[in-house]
């Protein structure tokens, strides 16, 4: 049987990057696209956010609170769609 080539090791950083920038892009391209509006995005964003940050509470997650800081920065900023797909 072949060995299987070793993956490479990223960072927590640019694994975070990475995500961001392929929910970034799938969000403005669903938006520009029309599946979903930039209000009803947040407006579920919202919710789902609310969600995870009740179950990091009952698990005593120590970064709770600058969540909170973060999602209500976030949830002030607009999402713009994609340059071209409008």
């Amino acid at each position: 049987m072949a060995e299987e080539p070793k993956a490479e090791k990223i960072s927590l950083e640019e694994l975070m990057v990475s995500t961001l920038a392929i929910t970034d892009a799938t969000v403005k391209l669903l938006i520009a696209k029309g599946v979903f509006t930039d209000d009803e995005f947040k407006a579920q964003l919202s919710t789902e956010r609310a969600n995870y940050l009740a179950v990091l509470k009952r698990l005593q997650w120590p970064y709770v609170d600058g969540l909170l800081f973060l999602g209500t920065r976030l949830a002030r900023a607009s999402v713009k769609p994609a340059a071209g797909l409008r």
